[in-house]
């Protein structure tokens, strides 16, 4: 028993040891102790050990906490509380979490960036601190940083108080050194007291020197890099913008220039703030405050800030235009460079001229890309000059990268994407990079903007806790930047602090973390668009904004009208990447958005007028705005009214602040009634030849007699309706009192085109059947295609003759056109044999016809000058399989050789040839055929042109129409097509080269409603070398209306083509690729011809698409209609696009 007595002791022993009235605990003992830290380090133990975290915890708070004396709690010999602390982040990538469990991620970031956060809590049983950093407040593993109590960072500090106070070189009769900085704090190391007066030795970064004691104030404040202070950098006294300085990496100092200051700050004076929000002229207000969850000591609990570029949604507007861009581009560079500037590997091959940049010219690019994908143009045009360095980066150079994308540092230059040009790089950015971000459908929304990593983009975008302020600082200085160099060309000289697009947006923030709904219209009831959070979260964030336009009451509630974040059409439907600056709005209830900026107000009352008076109603509005003061000149207005009718009518009028903050207020308006009368009648345009009577668009009234518009007289008129030009009529009235008025109003007589009958001489074979109007087609400008209606026929086709047939076409106004044919009838004929030889086919453009010539031998008879042979050209449509038959001449003096010996027969005379006009012909393709005809033999054979004859490609008549004469290459027959387009072709240059131009493809595919294409195009005897300029372009045209969209497609370089190409010269740059760039989605239905038109050295072409492989065949739904990519085999393979 006392053996075990013994042992116990032992053991108990080798745990606790009093000595000196402290507990001393072995390693595997947790155990807390309290110290007091104060400014000089001194350490002093605060009530004894224990094992209890809360006794510790109430010993802290207990104490008597100061600046320079704070309590602090060590868990064994580890500092892990202060009543009053910061944290130094360690320099790598580090998680911040919402819980003390660590098991719900906010953001991360990064101590190399960002090394201060504000200490706000420990929590002992996951041994994890609470922070906060960049705006957010959450958790962090207590092993990636180290506390510091504020005591151990308090330093003696004096404050200028006096405007002009001076520093010496000594503290009695010292020179005056400089000026120092009013209200700012500056540290001092040694006080003095010079014949009864106090000194100050201040020391610090560039400052050395003394103080009187009369011009500063004296305090100690914790010494910390990271502050706010409103200062002006320039000397100026205009320009008195918002510093953030902030340490980084190991004890480096960085600053961000945030632009205009808010009002509330004191000039040269140091705030804290650890949001960029709210802040605090006293350090411990701002950690007593955050460890009561409240704002109530900063200097702006009221008001808070919200830096405008840093809260600025990317889905908005920039009232910059490309040319503004463009000239302030040019005032440094006025070129682009070429890639021989950059090798393979990243590394410049000679010095870059001082003129060159990428992004010369680029100004369009940056709008086109804004207007159609939502994203600002001024924010991506700073992002891309800051990451490409203006343009004049290896990788931008080389790879048309303007922005990094998939720049990795370990290895930048290799792992960049490359882009087809400039501007793919731009829309790249918007589609899949911020769109990603500010999307509320996207993974990684928090908002639209760039933010903190409280909210925006910077929680998921950069480990960097400053990159969104970084961003913003681009978006300011070249918001001024434009502004100074541009219109006034010289910094010496500029007038204006900001720049045209600050403040120009008003934005509301979502101050709290509720679910907040953004509504369809405004209405609880309304349709929900989205919610002010990231729906793949159960994290809420604040200080999410949303661009305001408007404030409305309905049903006693008021609601904010705001810009969406999503891009919406017409219906409010979702525009995936797309976005319309026009139809993307919704409302949000105006309890849950914070505005800081006033809504306009308009003084408008309802007013009188008398009947018939001039109106103007501007003069009954006014409007005033609290931040930009009397603003009635941009008053605009909509009204129903009529000044010329007694009654009660609206106007609505609406003005906008500077910041594009709307308020609208309706007024009534009463038209009193005079007994003057008055004539209602205004300018008209009508349609040539269309009846008209003046009397049907005239009215009058009276305020005693009322309507009187039966006494409207005509006093005079030149109007002519068969021709276009600009007429007046005089219309009188005379009501009761016998008082008469008079009006002049003007009659503009437009262009009205009438029907064209499409129609030629038919040629039949007795008793045969046929419809005529199957043979004719009528077209309109306006109306297109027409019904064709038989006037008069005097066909009997049971007899062989000459028959007349009269046909009638009307459009919609009543233009009524005839147009009278010949029927040929004849007796049925043996077919026969025949022999063609193609001599000439050219475009007259003297007569506005084709000449045709050639030789066609009726193969088993005399072809003899005495025999009676007729020759006509046949046009055979390829989709309906109809003949228009013309007549030609027979060819008898002076014809070139005979072409066709048959020992049994005589071939003396067979040649042919004529003119014909194709005018009549409707659009369409056509086989083109000889027919040669006697009483009783008929002989027709297709034109082929076998030893590639010269002849006229392409031809444009008088009237517009375009003909394109060509060989069919698929067919074995070789034979001459014509295709004739209304609205003109493609391209009028004729080729250089007697083959087609060759349109193939790689690959087709339509994918997320772009129809991407790799292939190439080009002309035979056409070089396409790498360092050429080329022109080429994608057409849609529709096979009916010719309604034609293009896309420029432009050239990549490629493979040679040498299996496709033996004419020696380089094709490298026949490859094109349309991936992004041919939006479908927007397609009209209906099919589609899909052309190619390539343009070098002054040759310029086009051509079908064409796959003789025929392995296109795609159907994709896209919205509503279904597209299909398909292979019209009979109409040479080409490729046709259908939108049902």
């Amino acid at each position: 028993m006392k053996k075990s007595i013994g042992l116990l002791l032992l053991f108990v022993s080798f745990f606790f040891v009093l000595t000196n009235n402290m507990l001393v605990l072995a390693d595997n003992i947790t155990y807390y102790t309290v110290y007091s830290v104060k400014k000089d380090g001194t350490k002093t133990q605060i009530g004894e050990v224990t094992d209890n975290y809360e006794n510790a915890l109430k010993l802290m708070n207990e104490y008597n906490n100061k600046v320079d004396d704070v309590a602090v709690i060590y868990k064994n010999e580890e500092l892990v509380n202060a009543y009053y602390g910061m944290v130094k982040l360690n320099s790598y990538v580090l998680n911040i979490y919402a819980d003390a469990s660590l098991s719900t991620k906010l953001t991360y970031t990064h101590g190399e960036y960002g090394k201060d956060a504000l200490f706000i809590d420990y929590e002992p049983k996951t041994d994890t601190y609470k922070i906060k950093i960049s705006g957010c407040v959450g958790y962090i593993n207590r092993s990636n940083a180290s506390l510091k109590p504020i005591s151990s960072l308090a330093t003696d500090y004096v404050t200028v108080i006096n405007d002009g106070t001076k520093l010496y070189s000594a503290n009695s009769n010292g020179y005056v050194k400089r000026t120092l900085q009013h209200n700012a704090p500056y540290i001092y190391v040694e006080k003095a007291l010079v014949n009864d007066a106090v000194w100050y030795h201040l020391k610090e970064s560039g400052i050395d020197g003394w103080v009187k004691g009369t011009d500063v104030s004296e305090e100690i404040i914790p010494y910390t890099n990271t502050f706010y202070v409103r200062f002006n950098m320039e000397d100026n006294n205009k320009a008195w913008d918002l510093y953030h300085y902030y340490e980084y990496g190991n004890n480096k100092v960085g600053y961000v220039n945030l632009g205009i200051a808010p009002n509330f700050m004191t000039k040269n004076k140091y705030y804290y703030s650890f949001d960029g929000n709210y802040f605090y002229d006293d350090f411990i207000k701002m950690l007593i405050d955050h460890k009561n969850n409240t704002y109530e000591n900063s200097v702006n609990k009221d008001n808070p800030y919200f830096n405008y570029y840093l809260y600025l949604p990317n889905h908005s507007l920039s009232s910059y235009s490309a040319s503004d861009f463009d000239s302030f581009i040019s005032i440094n560079y006025n070129a682009k460079p070429d890639k021989s500037y950059v090798d393979e590997n990243g590394n410049f091959t000679k010095p870059l001229e001082s003129n060159l940049s990428q992004l010369y010219g680029e100004g369009k690019s940056y709008f086109e890309t804004q207007n159609e994908y939502g994203v600002n143009a001024l924010l991506t045009f700073a992002v891309s000059k800051n990451e490409s360095g203006d343009g004049r980066s290896a990788i931008a150079i080389a790879k048309n990268n303007i922005f990094g994308h998939n720049a990795v540092d370990s290895a930048a230059f290799k792992n960049a994407t490359t882009y087809d040009s400039v501007k793919d790089s731009i829309i790249a950015h918007a589609t899949k990079y911020v769109n990603a971000y500010v999307y509320p459908t996207g993974y990684y929304y928090n908002g639209g903007h760039y933010g903190n990593k409280g909210s925006g983009m910077n929680i998921n975008y950069a480990s960097d806790p400053y990159w969104g302020e970084k961003m913003a600082n681009r978006a300011y200085l070249v918001d001024i930047s434009i502004v100074r160099r541009t219109y006034t060309n010289k910094l010496e000289n500029f007038t204006a602090i900001t720049g045209q697009d600050y403040l120009s947006n008003t934005i509301g923030v979502k101050l709290s973390n509720k679910v907040v709904e953004v509504k369809k219209s405004a209405s609880n009831d309304s349709e929900t668009l989205y919610t002010l959070n990231n729906k793949y979260s159960n994290v809420v964030v604040n200080n999410v904004p949303l661009i305001v336009v408007d404030k409305l009451e309905k049903d006693g509630k008021y609601w904010y009208k705001v810009r969406t974040d999503i891009g919406l059409d017409e219906k409010g439907n979702f525009t995936e990447n797309k976005y319309n600056f026009k139809t993307s709005y919704g409302y949000v209830l105006s309890d849950y958005l914070y505005v800081s900026n006033n809504q306009p107000t308009i003084k408008a009352e309802s007013f009188k007028i008398d009947q018939g008076s001039t109106a103007d109603l501007l003069k009954y509005a006014s409007a005033t705005d609290l931040e930009d003061g009397d603003i009635s000149s941009k008053i605009t207005y909509s009204s129903n009214l009529n000044i010329n009718v007694p009654g009660v009518y609206s106007v609505t009028y609406t003005v906008s602040d500077s910041s594009n903050f709307s308020v609208s207020k309706s007024v009534s308006v009463k038209v009193i009634a005079t007994s003057t009368p008055v004539i209602s009648a205004t300018d008209l345009e009508i349609k040539q030849y269309n009846n008209f009577n003046p009397l049907e668009y005239v009215s009058a009234s009276d305020g005693i007699d009322g309507d009187i518009s039966n006494k409207v007289k005509i006093v005079s008129s030149n109007l002519d309706v068969n021709k276009v030009g600009t007429y007046q009529i005089k219309y009188s009235v005379t009501n009761s009192l016998n008082v008469t008025v008079e009006k002049i109003v003007k009659i503009t007589v437009l262009s009205n085109s009438k029907p064209v009958i499409y129609a030629n001489d038919i040629y039949v074979n007795k008793n045969s059947t046929i419809t005529f109007k199957e043979n004719v087609q009528a077209r309109d400008l306006e109306d297109g295609l027409l019904d064709v209606n038989v006037l008069s026929n005097t066909t009997d086709l049971s007899k062989v003759g000459t028959y007349d047939l009269t046909l009638k076409a009307v459009d919609s106004d009543n233009n009524e056109v005839t147009k009278s044919v010949k029927v040929y009838v004849s007796d049925n004929l043996e077919t026969l044999k025949g022999e063609f030889y193609f001599n000439t086919l050219k475009w007259n453009n003297d007569t506005n016809m084709l000449d045709i010539s050639g030789s066609l031998a009726m193969i088993g008879i005399d072809n003899l000058k005495e025999t009676n042979i007729k020759y006509y050209l046949v046009l055979k449509n390829n989709s309906t399989s109809h003949e228009i038959v013309m007549p030609l001449s027979r060819y008898l003096e002076n014809h070139p050789d005979t072409v066709y010996i048959d020992t049994s027969k005589k071939y003396l005379e067979t040649w042919f040839k004529g003119s014909v006009s194709l005018s009549s012909v409707e659009k369409g393709e056509y086989t083109l055929y000889v027919m040669a005809r006697t009483d009783k033999y008929e002989t027709k054979e297709v034109i082929s042109n076998l030893f590639l004859k010269p002849y006229t490609r392409k031809a444009t008549d008088t009237d517009g129409r375009g003909y394109l004469f060509r060989n069919d290459n698929y067919k074995r027959e070789f034979p001459m097509e014509l295709i004739i387009e209304n609205t003109g072709l493609i391209s009028k240059t004729e080729p250089t080269h007697s083959s087609n131009m060759f349109n193939t493809f790689d690959s087709i595919v339509i994918k997320d409603k772009y129809l991407n294409i790799t292939g190439n195009s080009f002309n035979m005897g056409v070089d396409y070398n790498k360092n050429k300029s080329v022109l080429r372009f994608l057409i849609l045209e529709e096979s009916v209306t010719e309604k034609r969209y293009v896309y420029d497609v432009g050239s990549i370089i490629g493979d040679e083509l040498s299996l496709k190409s033996d004419d020696g010269l380089s094709k490298a740059r026949s490859w094109y690729k349309t991936d992004g760039l041919i939006d479908l989605s927007n397609i009209p239905k209906g099919n589609y011809i899909i052309y190619l038109r390539s343009s070098v050295d002054g040759n310029d072409d086009f051509g079908e698409l064409q796959d003789i492989f025929i392995k296109v065949n795609q159907t994709v739904k896209i919205n509503d209609k279904t597209y299909t990519l398909s292979v019209n085999k009979n109409a040479r393979y080409r490729i046709e696009l259908n939108v049902k």
